[in-house]
């Protein structure tokens, strides 16, 4: 498993943790501790690592150092749909503004996930009728 800065444990296991979240959690890594986890963990070839990081280091705010060990983690513990899906909830989160069809495509797993990542509370309809918006926050 891997600790992240909060000291919450995100775990290598498909039942373990999220697609997203371990997608969220590569991407946020700093760019002075990467050579570590990309030298530890990914399987990819020494050529690949290599062109990666000299892009890298020309255009270090495109992450894609992370955005590679990401992909290359997540496809091995979830698997290439659960990557595409953790990709398309990050747009959809973090990215640009999204048109009626795009919204529109999203599939039952991206909205599941969405669902699962985003907060929420439930309240009975009886209590939402006479509320005051802010106790409910």
């Amino acid at each position: 498993f891997l600790i992240n800065s909060q000291g919450n444990s995100l775990w290598l296991h498909g039942n373990k943790t999220s697609p997203f979240k371990l997608y969220q959690y590569f991407l946020n890594m700093e760019d002075a501790i990467m050579d570590q986890y990309v030298n530890t963990l990914s399987f990819l070839p020494v050529k690949e690592i290599r062109r990666v990081s000299r892009e890298n280091r020309t255009n270090s705010v495109a992450w894609l150092r992370q955005k590679m060990l990401g992909k290359e983690i997540i496809t091995r513990v979830h698997g290439e749909q659960d990557f595409d899906v953790a990709l398309a909830v990050t747009h959809v989160l973090y990215g640009r503004s999204w048109t009626a069809e795009e919204a529109a495509a999203l599939t039952d797993d991206m909205l599941e996930l969405l669902h699962q990542e985003l907060p929420s509370s439930k309240y009975p309809m009886s209590y939402r009728h006479n509320a005051d918006i802010v106790k409910l926050m």
